[in-house]
C-alpha cells in the first residue's frame, strides 16, 4: 500500500510492466516511455492487479552490467 501512495502523490505518469515480463522488455518500456521507474505489477484472478514494487534504470543497470563488463573487456576499440 505504500507504493500506491507514494505513486499517487508523484502526480506523473505511471508506467507499469507485468512480473512475467523480460528485463529486455523492461529496459525497451524504460526507454520509449522515456521514464526512470516501472510498476511491477501481478494480475490475480480474484485480486486484479496487484503492485509487487518497481524496477528503475539503476536496477536493470545492475543486473545486465556485469555481462557487459565481461563482454568489453574482451573487445579492443574498433573492434566489432
Amino acid at each position: 500500500m505504500r507504493i500506491e501512495a507514494a505513486l499517487r502523490d508523484r502526480h506523473h505518469r505511471v508506467v507499469a510492466v507485468r512480473m512475467t515480463d523480460s528485463i529486455l522488455t523492461a529496459a525497451r518500456r524504460l526507454r520509449t516511455e522515456n521514464v526512470g521507474l516501472l510498476v511491477v505489477k501481478d494480475t490475480c484472478a480474484t485480486e486484479g492487479d496487484a503492485i509487487l514494487g518497481v524496477l528503475t534504470t539503476l536496477m536493470i543497470s545492475f543486473i545486465i552490467g556485469p555481462y557487459f563488463i565481461r563482454r568489453l573487456s574482451q573487445l579492443q576499440i574498433g573492434q566489432n
